[in-house]
């Protein structure tokens, strides 16, 4: 990370003293970041089983099963 826009003298030293723990900072907000990311789940769309489709002579064996022979 680089620092600049120096003012004077003791502004350098100041911004480079705090240089670390703005560093640090970074991390943790990108750490904080990609772990929402990662546990994200959409809540107007649950997780759910998606419908099993049958073919068309499935479909058929079901309805004949079904109907009465007489």
């Amino acid at each position: 990370m680089f620092v600049g826009n120096f003012k004077s003298v003791a502004d350098e030293r100041t911004k480079k003293k705090n240089q670390p723990d703005v560093l640090k900072l970074m991390i943790q907000n990108e750490a904080l970041k990609e772990r929402k990311v990662k546990d994200y789940q959409n809540p107007f769309n649950p997780p759910e089983v998606p419908p099993q489709y049958k073919s068309r002579a499935e479909r058929r064996g079901d309805t004949a099963k079904r109907l009465p022979i007489y």
